[in-house]
């Protein structure tokens, strides 16, 4: 439900996954206004494409029209996908913003997250209700890192490094028994 999950039962999100079957990788990309299901986007993602995506907070449209702008470019391919959607939950907080690699979760369970590797993320920017855009870097947010523990709870699977500039980072995912770089 995202990192401030006490704060906020919804998440309003847009990504691509990768996921490996029998030894067989295959990607696609997706979008969520939790509490409702992911939708598949119609695009073709493939392993290394360079990929953008942002959700913004619209103040200036109403819950009809949906407040949420989805969007998703896959500058590799070209290929774009756009769309506002409402608010899935009762009350929407907007309380936080994150930029997360993590591994899928089904019900309440979260499946084994694949060997990534390592992925890289630029030009990362929050803009507020105000309209102050400003990059993870700034004194006016709260930066928490977050690591991925495995099912049982006691191994690291997934962590970010050290954060450059502000606005860019990369992810690690970790065989078991390793530990991940201090930040």
């Amino acid at each position: 439900v995202g990192y401030n999950f006490g704060a906020s039962t919804s998440v309003e999100q847009i990504g691509i996954e990768g996921q490996c079957t029998n030894g067989t990788p295959s990607y696609g990309a997706w979008w969520e206004t939790y509490p409702d299901p992911e939708t598949p986007i119609s695009f073709t993602v493939s392993a290394g494409d360079a990929i953008t995506a942002d959700v913004f907070w619209d103040s200036t449209r109403t819950v009809a029209q949906g407040q949420y702008d989805l969007a998703l470019t896959d500058v590799t391919t070209g290929q774009t996908f756009n769309q506002y959607e409402a608010c899935a939950a009762t009350t929407c907080a907007n309380s936080s913003a994150e930029v997360i690699t993590e591994a899928p979760a089904v019900g309440t369970a979260t499946l084994p997250l694949a060997d990534y590797g390592i992925s890289n993320y630029e030009n990362i920017a929050v803009t507020d209700r105000s309209g102050q855009r400003a990059s993870f870097g700034s004194s006016d947010w709260v930066n928490t890192e977050v690591e991925q523990l495995d099912s049982t709870g006691s191994t690291v699977v997934s962590a970010p490094g050290p954060l450059f500039g502000g606005q860019a980072f990369s992810s690690y995912w970790y065989a078991e028994g390793n530990t991940p770089p201090s930040s």
